[in-house]
């Protein structure tokens, strides 16, 4: 903001600073990613809590009181920490105090603090207090409603709203609005869902209701209405309130010349014919695919192999060396290549190697990509083979669907994992032929920080190892060296291939996804699934029956 008005200087920069350190877990204990890749340093390894910012040091102490040097101002309300060899001792300051000069504070009898030792401040009162203000603060937008709730009609939610001057409108369509067999909707009811905003900044100043006398409508829906409504008509102000955005510079993602160019030239050289008859071979690629199968490993991999139901069995090359994978796609036509989970400047040469070796021996392998990054490397590179993308590349609406369809027309979608099986029936993009996994643990995060390197056991040898939570909860830790990360995992599957609706199970491709089970796990779970028998041992069904908010 001060930038656009030609405040901006090095001093506010510096104010702000001071100010971000105070909030909760801001101090500037770590320089993140920014001056080394990682590394133990890097992670508060000991204090699970807010750090917080150095207000001084204990100059002596007498019986329950402490006296501190302060090297910043404090002030009367602002809670402070002394880490003990033991415990926090936590302190609230009764008095204000400046940069230079010493307070007295009580504090409890113990042999954990002595002097010199580090006082930090966790909670500055002042700031807390102007935070808590503007938060209190914001103001209530009123909104203008007309429901319509006829009966074999959709119910519609208008709402309007008046914004320095402007109107504002937007109209949101739920289901059908059905007759009731019993008891059917009262205006009372209606009202009671759809008037109530929540606690929301958004209040009704008016409602009009206009309704059949024996309309029913699910009073879950009823709500659901409402808050897509305000979130529609949200996103609407929002666009009509974007900053004009100044050029400062023409920045452009650009890739090796000299490591593409021989792939965008071949491509470049391909007659036009040509080119569409390879993505007609495409998109007949997927024709006759209801069932694939993603493997982690040479063992998993052979494994899989020893059955024939599967169509296409993926092949996730971090976990495969380069002569593995190029040894694979010679013997076996029917294997996918897995792009990483994220793309990187050490993967680059990797991915376009393997592309080149696709090419020069099989024309009509699949890529699976991973995120857009992958997408937009495929782009350059021209490729015209088959494409899956992977749930992470998020289709939750057909707006991102189209997306991705409008760069890769030929692109099989795969289905995010956190839509519930209404959500699913409702994309349209649905009833073209998708996948869905409905076996395997779900990736919860990839992290650059080496967790080996961290407990300062780094090898170089990737390595499966656990992690227990708070709650003494195991989640499975694979470490790939080949690109320095880790891959952090749920630790209990997501099973679904038997709770799916029987409609959308003929209708999508099955996908078994197995990440760190060892081969009679690998088979049990194959066999498990042919035969529809419910998986033993302790499972959860995900999203699916809840789906996300």
């Amino acid at each position: 903001d001060a930038w656009y008005k030609g405040e901006f200087s090095d001093s506010l920069v510096r104010k702000y600073q001071a100010e971000l350190a105070e909030v909760f877990n801001r101090g500037g204990f770590t320089k993140g990613y920014y001056k080394q890749r990682n590394g133990q340093n890097m992670m508060s390894v000991e204090y699970p809590g807010n750090v917080g910012v150095s207000i001084g040091t204990i100059s002596t102490i007498q019986k329950n009181q402490v006296s501190v040097q302060l090297n910043t101002d404090v002030y009367k309300g602002d809670i402070l920490l002394i880490k003990g060899q033991k415990d926090e001792i936590t302190l609230t300051s009764n008095q204000n105090g400046k940069k230079g000069q010493r307070i007295v504070l009580n504090a409890p009898k113990t042999k954990q603090l002595h002097p010199r030792q580090q006082v930090n401040r966790i909670s500055m009162y002042p700031l807390m207090q102007e935070l808590a203000m503007l938060i209190e603060s914001e103001p209530q937008i009123l909104l203008m409603g007309d429901l319509s709730l006829i009966t074999g009609k959709p119910a519609s939610l208008q709402l309007t709203v008046e914004i320095k001057g402007q109107s504002i409108s937007c109209e949101y369509h739920g289901d059908v609005v059905e007759s009731a067999a019993n008891k059917p909707l009262t205006e009372a009811t209606v009202y009671d869902k759809v008037g109530k905003t929540g606690g929301t900044r958004y209040q009704f100043s008016m409602l009009n209701i206009k309704m059949s006398e024996d309309a029913f409508y699910p009073l879950k829906s009823l709500k659901d209405l409402r808050r897509n409504a305000i979130s529609a008509l949200e996103n609407v102000i929002l666009c009509q309130s974007k900053r004009r955005i100044f050029s400062h510079c023409n920045a452009e993602v650009n890739f090796d010349r000299n490591m593409t160019s021989e792939l965008v030239e071949s491509r470049n050289n391909t007659a036009d014919e040509l080119y569409d008859k390879r993505i007609l071979e495409a998109d007949n690629h997927y024709s006759n695919t209801k069932n694939t199968v993603m493997v982690s490993g040479v063992q998993q991999y052979e494994t899989v192999c020893q059955y024939d139901c599967f169509d296409l069995v993926y092949i996730d090359m971090q976990f495969f060396t380069k002569d593995e994978l190029e040894h694979i796609l010679k013997m076996n036509n029917k294997v996918a290549v897995v792009l990483p989970p994220i793309l990187r400047a050490n993967m680059m040469s990797d991915i376009i190697d393997m592309i080149r070796f696709i090419q020069k021996n099989k024309a009509d392998i699949t890529l699976i990509a991973r995120n857009i990054d992958e997408l937009a490397l495929l782009k350059q590179l021209n490729y015209i083979g088959p494409v899956v993308t992977d749930y992470s590349l998020y289709t939750l609406n057909d707006q991102a669907a189209a997306f991705i369809k409008k760069i890769f027309s030929n692109a099989r979608l795969t289905l995010p994992v956190e839509m519930n099986d209404y959500q699913i029936r409702n994309l349209d993009c649905a009833e073209d032929e998708c996948e869905m996994i409905v076996y395997g643990y779900q990736q919860l995060m990839v992290s650059a920080q080496c967790l080996q390197k961290t407990v300062k056991q780094c090898d170089k040898n990737s390595r499966h190892f656990l992690m227990k939570d708070r709650y003494l909860k195991n989640f499975s830790i694979l470490s790939v060296c080949k690109y320095c990360y880790n891959l952090i995992y749920n630790g209990i599957p997501t099973v679904l291939y038997d709770v799916l609706d029987e409609t959308l199970s003929k209708q999508v491709v099955k996908r078994l996804h197995f990440t760190v089970e060892n081969v009679d796990e690998t088979r049990a779970i194959i066999d498990a699934y042919l035969q529809k028998k419910v998986l033993d041992g302790e499972k959860t069904r995900g999203h699916y029956k809840r789906g996300v908010e």
